[in-house]
């Protein structure tokens, strides 16, 4: 029911043909158009920070310590929050480790600790994400030497201490437009219709608002973010936990590999004072290669709850590259904006971001237009014996030459499907139109000459010929009781005027 859509107002005529603003020069201009479709990925993250988190100790005596070889030895440590924490070691290693937990990314704060004689000890303090890649964290290299010095006995006694700061679980959502959708994290399902609304077409779903003095563009859309969403809970604990930046999971868009990056106090190396700060960058387990620039429209998104809209904000296209590869808004939004409750970005200490990225590879495929000046038209008559007696369905002209194009007329002597027994139809035929590259823009007109000077004219029409639509003209030119009149001594005289308007080929 509406498969275009567009800008009625793209520019004003006056400043389009104006040559001082570089538009249209000697007579010629360019336009361009790139098209994204956003197919939903489904994928986000809710991070849920703890209010009031407690540390866990434990205890781990290593036995017969000098005897031990080079390989890894683990204590499971008993489970803090989902995940089982395990501090592992390798002479003269030691780091800490977060076990039996593929789904989540946690953040806590950990110490650990070689205990001697008298109370004497060795401590080291860290605060990190724990996931995926990166389930280890601690120390590479504690000298052995630092190590003996605590050895009670032949005893290694060490003791980790861990504080869980939150937890970040991937969601999933399926695809469709139900507002019922669910975000789903394999067994447990939560709840969040308000992220995935009903797909209303653009025009009637966005508001733009231009700022071209620092080229990001503002629109308000119902629909939720394609690409990645990233859901957080206990959004104040940011500062009361010393977070200043928050990095979420890989997601693959366009060929690569992605994060989203959070400053939720600003980015203050970028200005960002007083705002949150958002930005894309690409991600460290993919990186790209020197002169493999990548070029993409970013979309950066937060959830409106209480009108259920997204704001969303745009740059222009964007070059990431080996050296640059990370994008973003500093001043994404105004810290006092986003914290009051009735712009309804941040609702019960709990809101949402989303981001999209298109990725933008040149197809090379484009067309010029030639229009013709001066056009001058021509005519081709055709003489139709036997007329009454034709029986074919339909009947050729011969091949004539107008405006450097071949083309043949085609009749219908008893009509064509729509007029059958009905009407005399006619049509204008481009030869051979998917061997031409171009399209032909013309304009036509038939006429049937009959005795003393009778001329029957046929309306004029004017349309673009092509591979798609090679033959234009009418199944109703006439009444087949009325070309009676025009025959003469059963001779059928038709005349096709055909003037060439413009071609348009594939750009070169």
């Amino acid at each position: 029911m509406k498969s275009k859509w567009g800008i009625p107002r793209f520019m004003p005529l006056k400043t389009f043909i104006n040559p001082l603003n570089g538009y249209l020069v000697d007579d010629t201009c360019v336009f361009r158009v790139e098209v994204f479709v956003a197919k939903s990925l489904g994928l986000g993250e809710c991070l849920t920070l703890k209010a009031s988190p407690n540390s866990v100790c434990h205890e781990w005596k290593i036995s017969n310590f000098s005897t031990l070889g080079n390989e890894c030895y683990s204590e499971e440590v008993k489970s803090v929050s989902k995940g089982c924490w395990a501090y592992l070691g390798r002479k003269p290693f030691d780091f800490l480790c977060l076990a039996d937990s593929a789904d989540e990314t946690v953040k806590a704060t950990y110490a650990i600790r070689l205990k001697g004689k008298d109370g004497k000890m060795h401590q080291r303090t860290g605060s990190n994400w724990f996931n995926g890649p990166n389930k280890g964290r601690g120390w590479p290299s504690l000298p052995l030497k630092t190590v003996q010095n605590y050895l009670v006995g032949d005893v290694c006694v060490v003791e980790p201490e861990v504080k869980v700061l939150g937890t970040v679980e991937l969601l999933y959502h399926g695809q469709g437009k139900s507002a019922d959708a669910k975000f789903v994290n394999k067994n447990t399902v939560l709840d969040l219709k308000s992220l995935h609304r009903f797909n209303f077409t653009a025009h009637n779903s966005t508001i733009r608002c231009f700022k071209p003095l620092s080229g990001i563009t503002t629109e308000y859309t119902d629909v939720s973010p394609a690409h990645y969403v990233f859901k957080i809970k206990s959004f104040s604990l940011f500062s009361d936990n010393g977070m200043d930046i928050y990095e979420t999971n890989d997601f693959e868009s366009g060929g690569h590999k992605w994060r989203l990056i959070l400053y939720p106090n600003g980015d203050k190396s970028r200005n960002g004072e007083g705002h949150v700060s958002i930005y894309l960058a690409v991600s460290e387990t993919s990186p790209l290669k020197v002169g493999s620039d990548v070029n993409a429209i970013v979309r950066f998104f937060v959830f409106d709850q209480i009108r259920d809209v997204y704001l969303v904000k745009q740059g222009s296209s964007t070059r990431f590259r080996a050296m640059r590869s990370k994008w973003g808004i500093p001043r994404f939004v105004p810290l006092e904006n986003f914290k009051d409750q009735s712009n309804g970005y941040l609702v019960d200490d709990t809101c949402v971001f989303g981001v999209e990225v298109f990725v933008i590879k040149n197809s090379g495929i484009g067309e010029c237009l030639r229009l013709k000046k001066g056009t001058s038209s021509h005519t081709h008559e055709w003489k139709i014996p036997n007329f009454s007696s034709l029986v074919e369905e339909s009947c050729y002209s011969k091949i004539f030459i107008a405006g450097d194009q071949e083309w043949k007329v085609r009749l219908y002597p008893r009509g064509d499907w729509r007029e059958r027994n009905k009407s005399l139809s006619i049509f204008l035929v481009l030869v051979d139109s998917k061997k031409l590259a171009p399209q032909v823009s013309a304009r036509y007109s038939f006429r049937l000459r009959g005795q003393d000077g009778a001329v029957h004219e046929g309306p004029k029409g004017s349309r673009w010929f092509g591979r798609s639509s090679s033959s234009w003209g009418w199944s109703c030119f006439m009444l087949l009781e009325r070309v009676r009149d025009f025959l003469v001594n059963d001779e059928c005289v038709v005349e096709a005027e055909v003037t060439v308007l413009g071609t348009s080929g594939k750009l070169t």
